[in-house]
């Protein structure tokens, strides 16, 4: 009941969101609809679902190697067609639970430990953020620079990333962790420290193995390029008057913001974000607001296609 409850007011603020936007910006459907005609199928054919595709081979890469780390393996391909499917599932349950209760419940019908599954989950969603943290941290201090009147966007989300940071450090840190250990419990309650302590206990796995930790961060802060590059790629299509310099600063920031589970799939948050931010480089609403759309519509459009994976699982007794 809570969870449908969370997704009914997620689905609500999205909903919100895309008309609160689209009213005090003015924007009128027409001016949205021009501008997407500006971009060709063949355009999408050629150049975005290639990129969507090298971007989930190389997400799927990256978990395999942390699987294989614990000794969980699996060939790439399967680990492909999971991470698809559990995208389909993340779409319904923008919490992220459902995307890995299945890639665990997959991969533990053969025969893993749990354990080691859960671990290889848990750090991936650990390290990726605070991989993408990183770089959004580089670049917006370059946006600072660049142009001083983004600074209380830039700084409320360094202020994100400080908190997230802290939290992250206090877990791996052995001195912290007893600290946490025994305050936590007093002050938020034991539902939190139950999901500390797993942090703990998945964590640990690979403190002896620090090569595969610094490749996964490598190939995450490589993956980061994906959706600027696809951002440049609809600006350029979409006849946008957007300077590419600027969204590759630009991004990595809305990656941090869309990353806040608020809302469906970041409907509604990214498309405000990238009318607040592209605005304050003189960017106008239409455009920020086609080109935030676009973003949503490549990633809605990705996680859907994982349904077939997903209906392959089902159809068949052995999945993975």
């Amino acid at each position: 009941m809570k969870k449908r409850i969370s997704i009914i007011f997620q689905v609500s603020l999205s909903v919100g969101l895309i008309f609160a936007v689209l009213y005090f910006n003015k924007i009128e459907m027409s001016e949205i609809g021009e501008v997407l005609g500006k971009l060709k199928s063949y355009h999408i054919l050629i150049y975005i679902i290639p990129i969507l595709i090298v971007d989930r081979i190389l997400m799927s890469y990256k978990w395999n190697l942390l699987l294989r780390a614990t000794g969980v393996e699996i060939t790439l391909w399967d680990n492909i067609k999971l991470y698809m499917a559990s995208g389909f599932i993340g779409l319904a349950l923008p919490s992220t639970i459902g995307a890995d209760f299945i890639r665990t419940y997959k991969l533990s019908r053969n025969n893993f430990e749990i354990k080691d599954i859960l671990a290889s989950v848990v750090v991936e969603r650990a390290f990726g953020f605070f991989s993408v943290e990183l770089f959004a941290f580089i670049t917006g201090c370059i946006l600072l620079w660049y142009n001083p009147e983004v600074t209380d966007i830039v700084l409320t989300v360094f202020s994100i990333m400080a908190v997230m940071f802290l939290v992250f450090f206090a877990m791996s840190s052995k001195k912290f962790s007893r600290i946490l250990r025994r305050f936590i419990p007093l002050v938020i309650g034991e539902n939190v420290m139950e999901k500390i302590t797993r942090f703990f206990s998945a964590f640990s796995v690979y403190r002896e193995k620090p090569r595969v930790i610094i490749d996964f961060i490598s190939l995450t802060l490589a993956e980061t390029f994906v959706p600027i590059v696809l951002s440049i790629i609809f600006s350029y299509y979409l006849q946008l008057n957007i300077d590419w310099f600027v969204l590759f600063l630009v991004v990595p920031i809305i990656l941090i913001v869309i990353r806040i589970p608020v809302t469906l799939n970041g409907v509604g948050l990214i498309e405000g974000i990238y009318v607040v931010l592209l605005g304050r480089f003189g960017v106008s609403a239409v455009d920020a607001f086609t080109l935030g759309i676009m973003m949503d519509v490549t990633g809605i459009f990705l996680s859907l296609s994982g349904g077939i994976f997903l209906w392959s699982f089902f159809m068949k007794k052995s999945a993975v």
